[in-house]
């Protein structure tokens, strides 16, 4: 093949590079334009759908995720802020949000812990019950060992017992 000038060469080359593929020596301009597109649409259902596919699922799942945390959404939105204005804009936007969202938490915290001022009483009764029981037995203790001696050798040998 003589050709002169570059853009000749190359194309012959490329078809003579589809010939080869096709498993004959030349193919026609139409043949390889078609063959191209081929390549090109076979590259796009192997690479580029499955891949967007993937990146719109992920998206999917990342607004999701946003959706059901709000602390990890508010952390997004804060490092997307580029400046200033930005943030200012930002915070107006969100101070409107911020005393309704004060009252709701209040109120959940609120229904959630009412009786936790009755359960802290409660044990604290318990608690003072137990404290009285141990004075008593303290005091019948000290009672028995004084008119009975012998007691509190017993209850050492009991202690090392246990303690063994």
């Amino acid at each position: 093949m003589g050709c002169n000038n570059l853009v000749c060469c190359s194309r012959s080359y490329i078809i003579q590079a589809l010939g080869i593929i096709e498993g004959s020596n030349f193919i026609d301009l139409n043949e390889a334009l078609g063959l191209s597109i081929g390549f090109f649409l076979i590259f796009l259902v192997v690479f580029g759908i499955p891949i967007n596919l993937i990146a719109n699922g992920s998206r999917r799942m990342k607004s999701k995720f946003l959706e059901k945390n709000l602390g990890k959404k508010l952390i997004e939105e804060v490092n997307a802020l580029k400046n200033d204005s930005q943030c200012k804009e930002w915070d107006k936007k969100n101070k409107e949000y911020v005393e309704p969202i004060k009252s709701i938490i209040i109120n959940k915290l609120t229904e959630e812990n009412a009786d936790a001022l009755e359960t802290i009483k409660n044990l604290d009764k318990q608690i003072y019950k137990l404290e009285k029981t141990i004075k008593s037995e303290k005091k019948s203790t000290a009672e028995i060992i004084a008119r009975h001696p012998f007691v509190k050798t017993l209850k050492g040998i009991q202690n090392r017992a246990a303690h063994n």
